[in-house]
């Protein structure tokens, strides 16, 4: 529950003054309570010794119980105060008893009797408090000559009076005194209390309002208090920050925007820096690869540097792919594009990509059977990345002869895939950091490997992006297994036993074909480079290829030969492949003809949705494309008949 400031200081200042009048009034009910206590005991003893003069004056001997009386009753009748009476002989005999009341002090009267002085004192009975004034009755002189020192003392007169008149008005004080400062802490209170708003409290109310509407963003607020005391020091003292602050934000907004633009030009520069060297290395690789492929023997040096030359461009590539991730996770500008895959083919296209590197280190990399696995949701290029990832790193700390292995398997909500390697493992301390942006494992055995940093970390993104986990199961030196998860697609757990589609040969291809009976393959690509790989792999295969170096050149070849398929690249000059695609799939005559398109654009949604055959990123491979082009669902669409 909220207390406000104004009621904490009038509650603090309740309690001072709470606590100063109690004492004050405490002091002053107790001086005037003893003044009256003294004026009793004086008005008591002035009774007591009027009694005794009584008695002395109306009788000879206390045994004359008739004078006794006499003077004792006239005292109780004319002072009301006198509460009891009386009369002891010197032996200590009651001779009167004013009231008939029960005797009240017989030892205070023997003690009088003995020592010959009076004494007062207090007694409470039934609940009331009396003083009692015991008063000795001495003899005249003549008596004690005749009879001697032992009848010096004739007897003893006692007098008892009630408190109740005093205990009265000290009570009467108390309730005046309580009266004057309840009225008086009332007037206090609302008097205070005014002028703890007009001095105090609104001015902080005001300096509490700006703050509140600083605090919901609007900097232009500013605490106008007109006075010299403390809070108009705090006023000041709340503007000149807000000024600092204001100051600090505006140096601040203007340091992220440069920041934010010096971000997206590094993004910008990344990415195309990225697509750019994909494309030469498309040439390299390709070219690698069509050299392998020829009929002429090569010794063993020449193969070893070939390999090389396709081991750094591989490499090479997965360093540009993961520096194009890299940016687009910076900006948030990584999409997914999923789509129904098939986890088996995809590790069976990850174990070919992987296997010349593994071969060359002479390390077995094998796919494990997994039997019906269901289809998964997911972004096949992404999910690829961050398999080609796990493997790449799998081989290279691998030693010479170890063995690297793919699993996959279904669980209830998600598919489990994992990479195991007989490798040199991960430290428990370290299995988290790998997964850390530029991190790596600072150690003998890790420092002779190269690479960024970047791979896992980018693997982790594309996976929690997909709504699974990864991590590694690892013992030092004794391998690594990294495991990640995928969730299924709700109403998607119906089994999926791939195969490999078979691969038509081009013999078995019929379709549009030139004077020598070959299919021609349409190529609209920009780079003479890449298109002449093409060409090549095309020519190999027994195709024949017509080249298009831009979008209107290959729009008029489509319309003009009609060819068996298309290899469109996106990034045509003038008219690009976006435009191509929509055009040849709006005409009647090339609707049908099957377009495979090859380019450094990773948007390969939008290319099935255009009606694209198949979609590949640059670097293709060789067996990649062919395969396509040879598979039979491409040769059951292309006897469609041309309309």
């Amino acid at each position: 529950m909220r207390t406000s400031l104004e009621a904490k200081i009038l509650v603090l200042v309740m309690f001072v003054l709470a606590v100063g009048f109690s004492f004050f009034a405490y002091y002053d009910i107790k001086t005037d309570e003893e003044a009256l206590r003294q004026q009793k005991e004086k008005l008591t003893s002035v009774i007591s010794a009027e009694v005794a003069g009584s008695i002395q004056n109306t009788m000879l001997t206390v045994s004359d119980k008739k004078a006794v009386a006499t003077a004792s009753l006239d005292k109780l009748r004319k002072v009301p105060e006198v509460d009891q009476i009386e009369v002891y002989s010197n032996q200590g005999e009651e001779v009167f008893n004013g009231l008939d009341k029960p005797a009240v002090a017989q030892k205070e009267v023997l003690d009088v009797l003995e020592s010959g002085d009076p004494v007062q004192f207090y007694q409470q009975r039934y609940g009331t408090e009396y003083l009692v004034d015991v008063r000795p009755l001495p003899n005249d002189a003549s008596c004690q000559q005749c009879h001697g020192s032992d009848h010096a003392l004739r007897g003893a007169v006692l007098v008892t009076t009630s408190m109740d008149d005093v205990q009265a008005a000290v009570q009467a004080k108390i309730t005046r005194i309580a009266a004057v400062f309840i009225g008086g802490l009332a007037i206090l209170l609302v008097v205070l209390a005014f002028a703890l708003r007009v001095a105090v409290l609104k001015p902080l109310r005001k300096v509490v309002t700006v703050m509140r509407n600083i605090a919901n963003g609007d900097m232009s607020q500013r605490v106008v208090v007109i006075s010299q005391d403390e809070v108009g020091d705090l006023a000041d003292s709340f503007n000149r920050m807000t000024d600092n602050l204001q100051a600090s934000q505006d140096s601040l907004r203007q340091v992220n925007l440069n920041l934010l633009e010096a971000n997206r030009l590094k993004s910008e520069f990344l990415s195309v820096m990225s697509h750019e060297l994909r494309t030469p290395l498309n040439a390299i690789i390709g070219f690698s690869e069509v050299l392998k492929d020829y009929d002429r023997a090569m010794d063993d040096r020449q193969e070893k540097y070939l390999m090389n030359i396709e081991t750094s461009g591989r490499n090479l590539l997965q360093l540009v792919n993961d520096i194009l991730d890299l940016a687009n996770v910076s900006s948030d500008n990584l999409e997914l594009e999923k789509d129904d895959i098939s986890i088996p083919q995809v590790l069976e296209d990850i174990r070919k990509l992987g296997h010349p590197f593994a071969a060359q280190r002479r390390i077995w990399l094998e796919v494990e059977p997994a039997g019906s696995l269901p289809l998964i949701e997911a972004d096949e290029s992404k999910i690829k990345r961050v398999l080609y990832n796990l493997v790449s790193n799998a081989i290279k700390f691998t030693p010479e002869g170890g063995q690297v292995t793919l699993r996959a398997e279904a669980k209830k909500d998600f598919v489990k895939i994992s990479v195991e390697d007989t490798g040199i493992g991960v430290s428990e301390e370290d299995q988290e950091k790998i997964f850390t942006m530029f991190q790596q494992l600072d150690s003998a055995d890790t420092r002779k490997f190269e690479g960024t940093g970047v791979g896992l970390a980018l693997s982790r993104s594309l996976v929690e992006m997909h709504g699974g986990s990864i991590w590694v199961e690892s013992k030092l030196g004794q391998g690594s297994k990294f495991i990640f998860t995928l969730p299924m697609k709700e109403g998607r757990h119906r089994d999926y036993d791939w195969k490999p589609e078979e691969c038509q040969t081009p013999e078995a291809v019929v379709g549009p074909a030139d004077s020598e009976g070959q299919p021609i393959i349409l190529v609209a690509e920009d780079d003479p480079q890449t298109n002449e790989l093409m060409a090549l792999w095309l020519k190999d295969a027994s195709y024949r290829t017509a080249q298009a170096y831009d979008g209107e050149q290959a729009l008029e070849l489509a319309r003009e030969i009609k060819p068996y398929a298309i290899i469109l690249d996106i990034l045509l000059p003038g008219v690009d492949g976006w435009q191509v695609m929509e055009q040849l799939k709006a005409d009647p005559e090339t609707s049908v003809i099957p377009v495979i398109i090859v380019s450094i654009l990773d948007r390969r949604q939008r290319g099935m949705q255009m009606g694209a055959f198949d979609y590949f990123v640059k670097p293709v491979g060789k067996r990649e494309l062919l395969c396509r082009l040879e598979s039979q669902s491409l040769y059951r669409l292309r006897q469609r008949p041309l309309t």
